[in-house]
């Protein structure tokens, strides 16, 4: 399972570990769980914009695309 922002072409995650340097960057799964939550702390209106969940398997590739709309920062 990867998490990316959708036009980079660089990985946020793989499974559970972090790749990005960002240390705002998390990802939570629990254990027999089909849900993969990207977390993200502190967040910038730059974090908005599209995000992909890929899973890959030997069959085929499924993607889901979200959308982060960040309205402004708060204190």
């Amino acid at each position: 399972m990867i998490w990316r922002k959708a036009n980079d072409t660089f990985f946020l995650t793989v499974g559970k570990e972090i790749i990005t340097s960002d240390p705002r960057f998390a990802v939570n799964h629990i254990t027999d769980s089909t849900d993969w939550n990207l977390m993200i702390s502190n967040l910038t209106v730059t974090d908005g914009g599209a995000y992909e969940c890929q899973i890959s398997s030997k069959n085929k590739d499924l993607r889901k695309e979200v959308f982060l709309n960040v309205k402004g920062t708060y204190m």
